[in-house]
């Protein structure tokens, strides 16, 4: 099982996020349902979501290690 998960994210300068509490903190080994956030991203112009980099990290708890991963997307993929 994972626990205490938390994800922060940061977007690129001049756009606004709005994260809504996570559904949970903990994941169950091979649990069916998963830990949900919804996400809400401001200040984009339509047809400009290509132009929108975010940065996440995500932190937990796995086999009673702490652990950290990070990463960047470098496009939403949206339009």
């Amino acid at each position: 099982p994972v626990s205490e998960f938390t994800l922060q994210l940061a977007v690129t300068k001049g756009y606004t996020l709005k994260l809504e509490p996570q559904s949970g903190r903990t994941l169950a080994a091979q649990a069916g349902n998963a830990i949900t956030q919804t996400i809400r991203l401001n200040g984009v112009e339509r047809g400009k979501g290509n132009a929108v980099k975010m940065r996440w990290r995500a932190s937990y708890v796995l086999d009673a290690e702490k652990r950290e991963e990070q990463g960047e997307i470098q496009s939403l993929g949206v339009a």
